[in-house]
């Protein structure tokens, strides 16, 4: 099925309006330190909506059995940069703030029709 740049943009818009979380992408890089050592760190930029979802022991367990482990997923605006070296820290559920909800993103993000579609696995 094809679909034109007005359903694209009413299914995009549509999944915005139901994205009920806030969360804050931490993008990575890596630099060596002063004894060589090679130290990663997360950079997380403003405060974004999104839509997260823990998954179910049922959900977990079919992807574990194809991919790496995953605890969650999160629904993101098609025009997010995330990527898989990437984290993400919620910071609001259902209007609550969360704290130590950091989380890794686990392989790439998949782009559907309404937006990006990311695993995740908690790191803290």
């Amino acid at each position: 099925m094809t679909f034109t740049t007005d359903d694209l943009t009413f299914f995009q818009t549509t999944q915005e309006t139901y994205m009920q979380d806030t969360g804050k992408v931490g993008t990575y890089s890596v630099a060596e330190n002063t004894y060589g050592e090679m130290i990663v760190t997360y950079t997380f930029g403003d405060a974004m909506d999104c839509g997260f979802r823990h998954l179910t022991a049922r959900e977990i367990e079919r992807l574990e059995g194809i991919a790496l482990p995953v605890d969650a997923e999160i629904r993101l605006a098609i025009d997010t940069t995330i990527t898989g070296k990437d984290q993400f820290k919620l910071t609001h559920r259902f209007g609550v703030d969360v704290t130590d909800e950091t989380y890794q993103v686990v392989g790439e993000p998949r782009r559907g029709s309404s937006g990006l579609q990311v695993f995740l696995r908690l790191v803290k």
